[in-house]
């Protein structure tokens, strides 16, 4: 996974063993009227019944830093004149 314990914005990674996901759904009194996995006795999940999501370790993520495509159009709006986002706090 994606870590950013350093919060300097430069990305590292994180080790998981993978991930346990739970859906419930609610009726309109607010009864659980469907959930994956299904509810066990008394309406409550056991963590056995969670599925691991599991992939193949890695050890540096692929990603791609670049500007979007819009970005030109945005600065060509909003990045010139009085109000502008790249101006003084004072001048917006």
């Amino acid at each position: 996974m994606l870590d950013d314990a350093t919060q300097r914005g430069d990305f590292g990674t994180g080790h998981t063993d993978g991930f346990r996901i739970g859906v419930a759904v609610r009726g309109a009194k607010g009864e659980i009227v469907g959930a994956l996995p299904a509810l066990g006795p008394g309406g409550r999940w056991r963590a056995a019944d969670f599925p691991t999501w599991t992939w193949k370790p890695w050890d540096e993520p692929i990603y791609h830093a670049r500007m979007k495509p819009v970005f030109d159009s945005m600065k060509a709006v909003w990045g010139s004149g009085a109000g502008s986002l790249t101006g003084a706090p004072e001048q917006r």
